[in-house]
């Protein structure tokens, strides 16, 4: 039979009750609790097995609280391999970066190879690619950081949506003289309902039993906007492919005097662009740059 272990120290369990309710780490807060029960009378196996650790782990945890006090409990820091970047530089490597891809870059937007050079020739830390894109993360921007702003800084320039108008107008103008140009904006927003997991008060220990919802529909909301005049025109469909678009313009045209013609804006669906879609002469179609519907404010009406 093993032998158990004693916990020499002056405070008592509600003493280290109190220091556990206070403290911020889980893992110290855990070893805590653990040297609390055994102080109240538990053996060292039931102890672990009540906060979650094991019989080994608590039995070094003891012999570090013997020898240190609550300092033992925290973890020692470990220092690992030393940086290639020495941590003087990160903030210049970091300005570096910012400031985007220079004369002597062969691109105009930096890449993760280009930074890998830049790291190598410019502050002599050569790491390998995979040691470098975790690196670049912590030392360039925090994880957030990098996730907004890092792809408007090396994502190509999109051609102004404005200019693109402007000259999509006057040139619909052109090809219909007699007609009066209006500019709509189009898109489709799906809207449905799908059960989610239920939760119910039981008794601690028991398993709850409760009737869940597991049916998934939904519609489609055709809509369009003409922001100069405020006009709104919808549709609900069940389905989105090119017969419904079909639909949803041939209805949309009804509601467009004779002497219009509307210059529809859309991003680039695919039954938005199919070869099936029947375009009628007093309707043009112009299509948003890519993976811009940030572009497209009829988004509006479904956020």
């Amino acid at each position: 039979m093993p032998r158990q272990l004693t916990v020499h120290t002056d405070l008592t369990p509600e003493d280290l009750a109190r220091i556990a309710k206070k403290e911020l780490n889980p893992r110290v807060r855990q070893r805590l609790l653990a040297i609390r029960l055994v102080i109240m009378g538990n053996t060292v196996p039931q102890a672990a097995k009540t906060v979650g650790l094991k019989q080994r782990q608590s039995r070094n945890w003891i012999h570090r609280f013997n020898a240190e006090g609550l300092d033992g409990l925290r973890d020692r820091p470990r220092p690992g391999q030393p940086a290639k970047l020495p941590r003087q530089k990160e903030h210049a490597f970091r300005e570096r970066i910012v400031k985007g891809a220079g004369k002597k870059d062969p691109t105009r937007n930096l890449r993760v190879k280009d930074i890998r050079r830049i790291l190598r020739e410019e502050f002599g830390a050569d790491y390998c690619l995979g040691v470098h894109i975790s690196c670049y993360t912590d030392w360039a921007f925090p994880l957030w950081f990098l996730a907004l702003v890092i792809p408007r800084q090396i994502c190509r320039p999109r051609p102004s949506l404005k200019k693109t108008l402007r000259e999509s107008i006057q040139r619909t103008q052109k090809l219909h003289p007699d007609k009066k140009i209006s500019l709509w904006f189009q898109d489709e927003g799906r809207f449905g309902q799908q059960g989610t997991i239920t939760r119910v008060w039981a008794l601690k220990g028991k398993r709850a039993y409760a009737p869940k919802q597991t049916d998934f529909e939904w519609v489609y909301v055709f809509g369009a906007v003409c922001p100069a005049t405020g006009q709104t025109h919808g549709c609900l469909i069940s389905f989105a492919d090119t017969s419904a678009m079909n639909g949803y313009i041939q209805d949309f045209l009804k509601h467009i005097p004779a002497d219009e013609h509307v210059l529809m804006t859309l991003d680039r669906a695919g039954w938005h662009r199919s070869k099936a879609l029947r375009i009628a002469e007093n309707l043009t179609l112009l299509f948003l740059p890519a993976y811009s519907p940030e572009l497209n404010p009829v988004e509006l009406l479904w956020w």
